[in-house]
């Protein structure tokens, strides 16, 4: 049975445009301030190159969480990639955008090879109704 005929959408593997830190002419990062304070907003990082452009590009949620706790730091984010993400408007225009994510890693995945599993029936809990009686 071909996997095509048992999902509704292909979801994509990630493709990575680059790292934050390999952006030609970067000069430095900025965040700003009000944006860090909103919680509910993704974090956005300006990122200024050497001929004075600047460009803004924002964090995923995980990112974003991570920079607000500080349990990622500047320095960490230079080694973070860059992502595309592609929509369509009601025109059907496709837009692309990007997005700074976590690096994939061994640790953010468990994978279990299939041939050394053992398929099983799954059988639910029965409810015993004694249980219940107050």
């Amino acid at each position: 049975m071909k996997i095509e005929a048992l999902i509704e959408k292909m979801v994509s593997t990630r493709v990575i445009t680059g790292l934050v830190k390999d952006v030609d002419k970067l000069k430095s990062i900025s965040f700003n301030m009000v944006n860090l304070q909103h919680a509910d907003k993704l974090v956005f990082v300006d990122l200024l190159l050497n001929d004075g452009t600047e460009h803004r590009i924002f964090c995923s949620k995980a990112v974003s969480a991570g920079l607000r706790s500080k349990a990622i730091t500047k320095e960490n984010l230079l080694s973070f990639p860059i992502v595309p993400f592609q929509s369509e408007d009601e025109a059907g225009v496709i837009n692309t955008r990007y997005y700074i994510q976590m690096p994939d890693g061994a640790n953010n995945k468990v994978t279990f090879e299939v041939k050394d599993l053992v398929p099983t029936t799954y059988s639910p809990k029965t409810l015993n109704w004694e249980d219940l009686a107050v």
